[in-house]
């Protein structure tokens, strides 16, 4: 019997200085969780239950280094090492991009479409210059490898094919371009945090978690928002956690007065996953629990 942890406010689990009239988090059609309060659900999943009780792939083509002191266009080809125009060409490259491990930022503008496997990057800021998109294909990655940092991609990315997979290890990832494609987006392992900070993200596949996922805003099936505008249920499902895995999700929403008929999905084993609403209004989840 899986155990979900509903909470309100910034610090959950402990009781928060509540909002005004009206804000609140609801699972179901029955029941609110108001301001200030955290509640422990027990519940059986069975088909179609909406719940009630409360509320709850191979190597890379070339390694590029970017090794200007803070700043530069990703187009000047003395900007790498080796010298050259990552991503450059059609997709399929299998570039990636890295910068050297330490607490030093680099900024990167873009100047046109870079076709990228993985960007490995220890502290970055990436952002669009006169045009441009940063492309993920071929089982993508962002990834941000030590330290805790936060690597802030102010640019539109698009994937092409598998899952995009966020790994921020210790430090943060914030996306706050529109991420769209068809792929998947799992974030990765329970360590570190993921901002999906645009409220237009399109992206059409599944949404996986593990640790802490912000979002800041939440619509149904089919309408773009921070999880992206999947087609159907199926790919709308939003998952907590991996099944009989140590570690569940936490989804921390940051948005305004919101409801979605997504489903919620609880991983089977997973330690308690958790909703946060630190926005304001009422967060209403209209849809059937699974796991």
């Amino acid at each position: 019997m899986p155990t979900a942890l509903l909470a309100y406010g910034s610090n959950r689990p402990s009781p928060c200085r509540g909002p005004g009239p009206g804000d609140g988090l609801t699972v179901g059609d029955a029941n609110t969780l108001p301001a200030g309060r955290v509640r422990r659900v027990l519940f059986h999943l069975a088909a179609n239950l909406v719940l009630l009780l409360g509320v709850v792939s191979g190597g890379w083509a070339t390694d590029y280094t970017f090794d200007v002191v803070t700043s530069g266009s990703w187009g000047t080809a003395t900007n790498w090492t080796p010298n050259g125009n990552p991503g450059g060409g059609a997709t399929g490259s299998g570039d990636r991009v890295v910068n050297p491990t330490g607490s030093t930022r680099y900024t990167i503008t873009l100047d046109g479409d870079r076709y990228i496997k993985e960007v490995n990057i220890q502290a970055l800021t990436m952002n669009t210059g006169s045009s441009g998109s940063l492309i993920l294909d071929d089982t993508p990655t962002l990834r941000r490898p030590t330290g805790t940092q936060t690597c802030y991609f102010n640019c539109d990315i698009v994937t092409t094919s598998g899952t995009l997979t966020l790994t921020p290890v210790n430090g943060a990832i914030d996306i706050t371009g529109v991420l769209s494609g068809p792929s998947n987006v799992s974030k990765s392992p329970s360590t570190g945090s993921v901002y999906l900070s645009n409220t237009a993200n399109t992206y059409a596949g599944t949404t996986t978690f593990r640790g802490d996922l912000y979002i800041t805003s939440l619509a149904d099936v089919g309408v773009a928002c921070s999880l992206g505008q999947p087609a159907d249920a199926t790919a709308g499902t939003i998952s907590f956690g991996i099944v009989n895995n140590t570690f569940g999700g936490n989804l921390i929403y940051t948005g305004g007065a919101a409801s979605t008929n997504r489903v919620l999905d609880f991983a089977s084993g997973a330690a308690t996953n958790t909703i946060t609403h630190n926005g304001t209004g009422l967060l209403q989840f209209t849809s059937a629990v699974t796991n």
